[in-house]
């Protein structure tokens, strides 16, 4: 398998216990497909919960045996390892990690990753930015988990703390009502949001430390769509082009993740400064996406809730749409099949492969 542009890696910065990279001499730059717990559990009979999250044995086993499945399962997409040999798997707390910070009850079903409670209102006063991130919970854990893999494997591993968007951790925060308090500009938006951006600069800031920065670090913003692109220019814009203007100052590549309808954000994002890479949700054009950032690599995410639904004529019809709105600029443009769950059939990830790969 060849090695793959690292933005292909990036899609959550971190997971790589989960993400599968498919490349194999495709026109397009490469393409991505990562399954969900709950597919790895019906498929395989596969435990998550507390277990996985702080056991990193466990974590690191279950993992190989994930690697040597997929493998044996798609021989054709070339993915997993057929003899994987034992890595540092660093926890993924995934949307549940900025709101393990600010104090929200966890929860660590069999069949998913970690979830989040909402605090209460009464709670957001003691919104607090911990003061040694490296000792509190959960960084702490994740710290030393990676420590113990090195130990245990002989490796030299640096930890990185994953960031989630800005507009992402203040909705798992606060909930719903974060909507309606950013639209009344409200004291409680404020301090949600700001709370949200500090820690990333925190984190961020420890990461660099660390030297654990990813070649790409992505800017999820899979909540701007529930706001719209007028809310989002007067209450979350600043916040983000602060953000993209830190890591830039620091010599960081980013992406800016918007797994929604893109197109109608785009005189929006065309503010900020211009990130090396993008994603994009499905029903975006990719054409107007790879016009608009002429200097940007973009993934195109397709929808493993419409894969569910869609006939095998309909998965590769949109294929080739994505294929010809994307043509001249397959050398910066790849695919990501993100988040499939039981109901989507496997035989669509070969139609999705095989038509990139007859493409001229």
């Amino acid at each position: 398998m060849a090695e793959v542009d690292s933005s292909l890696r990036a899609r959550l910065g971190h997971d790589s216990d989960v993400n599968f990279i498919v490349v194999d001499e495709l026109p397009i730059k490469g393409m991505v497909i990562n399954f969900m717990p709950s597919w790895w559990q019906k498929e395989y009979g596969i435990s998550f919960g507390e277990r996985y999250i702080f056991d990193p044995d466990y974590r690191v086993e279950t993992t190989l045996f994930k690697w040597r499945a997929i493998n044996e399962r798609f021989p054709e997409l070339h993915v997993g390892a057929r003899d994987p040999k034992p890595e540092v798997i660093p926890v993924d707390y995934q949307n549940a990690l900025g709101p393990a910070v600010a104090g929200c009850e966890i929860m660590y079903p069999e069949n998913n990753y970690p979830l989040s409670r909402h605090l209460s209102e009464d709670r957001l006063g003691s919104l607090k930015i911990p003061d040694d991130p490296e000792n509190a919970f959960p960084y702490k854990e994740m710290i030393g988990q990676v420590k113990y893999l090195n130990r245990k494997f002989n490796k030299d591993v640096n930890p990185f703390i994953f960031k989630n968007g800005i507009l992402n951790d203040a909705v798992l925060i606060r909930g719903d009502q974060i909507f309606l308090d950013l639209m009344d500009e409200n004291e409680i938006a404020k301090q949600v949001m700001d709370f949200s951006f500090d820690l990333g600069v925190k984190v961020f800031e420890m990461n660099f430390k660390n030297r654990s920065m990813p070649a790409v670090m992505p800017l999820c913003n899979c909540t701007a769509e529930l706001i719209g692109p007028e809310t989002y220019e007067s209450a979350q814009l600043d916040y983000d082009s602060r953000m993209l203007s830190y890591l830039k100052s620091r010599g960081q590549k980013t992406m800016l993740h918007h797994c929604g309808f893109f197109d109608p954000f785009i005189s929006q994002y065309k503010k900020l400064p211009e990130p090396e890479y993008l994603q994009i949700g499905f029903k975006s054009d990719p054409k107007a996406a790879l016009n608009a950032f002429p200097n940007s690599h973009v993934d195109y995410c397709y929808s493993a809730n419409w894969m569910a639904t869609a006939t095998a004529g309909e998965v590769e019809e949109k294929t080739k749409q994505v294929l010809e709105a994307s043509r001249g600029n397959w050398h910066r443009f790849s695919v990501s099949i993100g988040d499939i769950d039981v109901g989507v059939p496997e035989e669509y990830l070969m139609i999705i492969y095989e038509c990139i790969k007859r493409a001229s």
